[in-house]
């Protein structure tokens, strides 16, 4: 509890880094405060996710069976759910799902088994739900020293300054990403799974947007930011268009793939290069 109030990370537990060690034998003792408190939020995320798993495993099947139904009705799927979009549903179930009452899943489950929670859980729960910003992102600046990201909403032009860790090691200036910002205790991080497109399918990617924005405005006017934050899983789908080559008469032209098979000497090869 003392940890929580000061928002360190706990000494026995998993150090964020990625060790395999405990943090008390790892880098406890090395970080700056505003690192540790990311690495106790890390903790915290990690520890909330657990116990609502643990939830929709022993308590709420016929819950999470409304939602798993919803998720695959969004995302065109039918039969089981497969393999690589189990962690896509459960990202879109922490942070998005919504009940048909506009009831935030992981809101109905702290309210429902708040027991389960101690109070800075349910403060970090109510903060997802309510801060939680879904949005195409470009970076433009990296600072894998302190952790730092700086990115800008295509579209709003938005500007956020992100704490993450990982993502500083692999993070380009210019990349185009979509994903979700949190804002917790009035700090900025990314949470959960981030969509990468190219940067030369950006133009594409901001019409398929607009378009959708501009058609769900003639049915149910909402701001933009609202917008993003419902439809997460429609703009995932984009698919950027296949390039096309045309030939000096407008015919359009085939990319073709052939492998061939060489039976050849080995040998031969290596005394033709050796003269």
């Amino acid at each position: 509890m003392e940890n929580d109030l000061k928002r360190k990370p706990s000494k026995n537990a998993p150090c964020q880094c990625g060790s395999g060690e405990k943090y008390k034998k790892c880098c406890m003792g090395s970080l700056p405060q505003e690192k540790e408190e990311y690495f106790w939020l890390l903790q915290k995320e990690r520890a909330i996710k657990d116990k609502i798993m643990f939830a929709q495993e022993t308590l709420i099947k016929d819950k999470i069976s409304f939602f798993l139904q919803k998720f695959m009705n969004e995302t065109n799927q039918s039969g089981e759910l497969k393999q690589d979009r189990r962690m896509q549903f459960f990202d879109w179930l922490f942070y998005d799902a919504c009940s048909e009452k506009g009831e935030k899943f992981g809101l109905w489950v702290a309210s429902n088994f708040s027991s389960k929670f101690i109070p800075i859980e349910l403060e970090i729960i109510s903060q997802w739900a309510e801060k939680t910003q879904n949005g195409l992102y470009e970076i433009l600046a990296v600072d894998k020293n302190n952790w730092k990201i700086m990115v800008r909403e295509i579209i709003s032009k938005k500007t956020y300054e992100i704490t993450e860790r990982t993502g500083t090691e692999i993070a380009v200036r210019g990349d185009i990403v979509f994903g979700r910002i949190n804002q917790v205790f009035g700090k900025y991080y990314y949470s959960g799974l981030l969509q990468q497109f190219p940067r030369q399918v950006l133009e594409q990617l901001k019409q398929f947007t607009e378009k959708r924005f501009e058609e769900s405005q003639k049915i149910t006017p909402v701001t933009y930011e609202e917008f993003m934050n419902k439809n997460g899983l429609l703009i995932s789908s984009f698919r950027a268009k296949e390039p096309s080559f045309i030939n000096r008469l407008g015919e359009k032209l085939k990319m073709c793939e052939a492998t061939y098979a060489i039976n050849i000497n080995l040998d031969v090869v290596i005394d033709w290069f050796s003269r």
